[in-house]
């Protein structure tokens, strides 16, 4: 059997609460897990209309590419995702 798995804008459709408690399972302290929830969270986005910026809205998932902690974010998540496939292979 063979599985393909698309993975474009999967840094989009990282649930926050998921990644936290992936943190907790993994032992991390509190304060770590506050310090990287407040790291993804405090985004806050703006569009231009016409040459001017239009009020601010705050995403509800997800973390940015570019951010160099978003990639070790990422793996932990794509880890847990890849246990449950082999634990679902089992």
């Amino acid at each position: 059997m063979a599985l393909k798995i698309d993975i474009s804008k999967a840094y989009d459709r990282i649930e926050w609460n998921f990644l936290i408690e992936v943190l907790q399972s993994m032992g991390l302290s509190h304060i770590w897990q506050n310090l990287i929830f407040n790291c993804i969270s405090i985004v806050s986005f703006s569009v231009l209309l016409n040459g001017s910026p239009y009020q601010k809205f705050y995403p509800q998932r997800g973390i940015r590419q570019g951010d160099p902690l978003s990639p070790y974010l990422f793996i932990l998540y794509a880890e847990v995702f890849s246990g449950l496939l082999n634990k679902a292979q089992a």
